[in-house]
């Protein structure tokens, strides 16, 4: 599990994950990568999110969501291809936690890596990447 506390409200945090403009500028490839996109975030809904690695192969993310409360959870699960290659197989967890002024965000997720092509080390590794992308997003100050 990875905690960060973020200098943000909760609907920030939540909006960042929740609204395709502002997830677009902090969670994955940079956008000369990216091939396709989809977002549909809702129960039930699915994100899909492909783009090329650095030696050009096409890496995948897909996702379907579980659970949404907003302002306070997500719940979704997702696997990770590249080169048409499974990954990864995950279930994860964001918990929102107000505090006075801030946010407290508990990221847990449960992976199954597969063949050696993934281990938990890069995925804490390149989920810390992307938390450290949010909190300078949100804040910002200026989600807009």
């Amino acid at each position: 599990m990875l905690e960060r506390r973020y200098a943000a409200a909760p609907g920030c945090i939540f909006a960042a994950f929740a609204d395709p403009t502002l997830k677009v500028r902090w969670f994955g490839a940079p956008a000369e990568s990216r091939r396709d996109r989809s977002f549909d975030f809702r129960v039930g809904g699915r994100e899909v999110a492909n783009g090329y690695s650095p030696g050009g192969q096409i890496y995948g993310y897909r996702a379907v969501y579980r659970e949404i409360v907003p302002d306070r959870r997500i719940i979704f699960t997702y696997d990770m291809t590249l080169g048409g290659r499974r990954l990864s197989i995950s279930l994860a967890t964001i918990d929102i936690e107000p505090q006075a002024g801030a946010s407290l965000v508990r990221y847990a997720e449960q992976a199954v890596f597969l063949d050696g092509l993934d281990d938990p080390w890069r995925r804490r590794h390149g989920t810390a990447i992307l938390l450290a992308r949010l909190a300078r997003l949100v804040e910002a100050k200026s989600l807009k």
